[in-house]
């Protein structure tokens, strides 16, 4: 019985973190691409893919990049992928990352509620209001 209730809280914390996660990217890139600058119909996107679920969520693996140029080349040119981010969040944040992705990692409703405590703390960090 607790199993299944962990699940369900897993799943819902997991819905609730997508969905900030989405907000923040959109809310730091003021609607806008954040490789180009284009006020264009963009996406969440990110650096090392979402099959990595210690970065899916984490601030300085996604981005909101426009769906039809930006997501599509970056994604299709790892190298100049790479270099973008790294300019993008500095070679400190990049290092920590890739630290990160090499992890073993089991999820957990603890590591859950950390991130969704984290971004909202970026979300607020600039006074914006999450409804």
């Amino acid at each position: 019985m607790i199993l299944n209730k962990n699940k369900k809280i897993l799943k819902t914390l997991y819905r609730r973190l997508e969905l900030l996660s989405k907000q923040f990217v959109k809310l730091r890139s003021g609607g806008r691409c954040e490789r180009c600058g284009k006020p264009v119909f963009c996406e969440w996107a990110h650096y090392f893919s979402r099959a990595f679920i210690q970065l899916k969520f984490h601030p300085n693996n996604t981005f909101y990049l426009c769906k039809e140029n930006c997501h599509p080349y970056l994604d299709s040119h790892p190298a100049e992928k790479q270099i973008w981010v790294t300019k993008r969040i500095g070679e400190d944040a990049h290092k920590e990352l890739v630290i990160l992705k090499n992890q073993i990692f089991k999820p957990n409703v603890e590591y859950f509620e950390a991130q969704e405590v984290e971004l909202l703390k970026e979300i607020h960090k600039d006074n914006v209001i999450v409804l």
